[in-house]
């Protein structure tokens, strides 16, 4: 399978994301704090909560025919808890007002990177509004040697 897959973020899940990636002959663009073009169908948004919709704003015009996936966590990590309403997600107030694109969430209620260990099949939940987003995303997974 040749896939090309852009990680924004160059933390602890955005490294060891591209680390399984990579060991799967799937090739990846590791975006840090500067903007460049978006090569990969595929987008991790790799960031902390709070840089999501900032992020999403700035790349928008590059995303339309992207598959988006949102890792992030909403919390406050001094409490761990939640800095959103019950009610409402991160990926949730993106596809509010980002309705044209194909989000995707996955790998933020499972597993984190301290829990993946070389020659680990992490399970990943995965949930989107588009049928044809999540089975290509779920298919690189799966070529990365993920369960689902």
């Amino acid at each position: 399978m040749t896939e090309y897959v852009t990680i924004i973020g160059n933390g602890k899940m955005g490294r060891t994301l591209a680390s399984y990636f990579e060991k799967s002959g799937i090739s990846v663009q590791k975006i840090g704090r500067q903007v460049e073009d978006i090569l990969g169908k595929i987008v991790i948004l790799g960031i902390p909560y709070d840089a999501l919709e900032e992020t999403v704003a700035l790349y928008e015009d590059q995303l339309d025919e992207k598959i988006l996936v949102d890792i992030s966590n909403p919390l406050d990590y001094q409490t761990k808890t939640s800095v959103l309403a019950d009610d409402q997600s991160s990926s949730l107030l993106l596809a509010q007002k980002y309705p044209h694109l194909r989000l995707i969430k996955a790998m933020n209620t499972n597993f984190s990177s301290s829990r993946m260990t070389a020659g680990d099949h992490p399970l990943v939940l995965v949930a989107g509004n588009d049928a044809s987003a999540k089975e290509a995303f779920s298919a690189v997974l799966q070529a990365a040697n993920f369960q689902l």
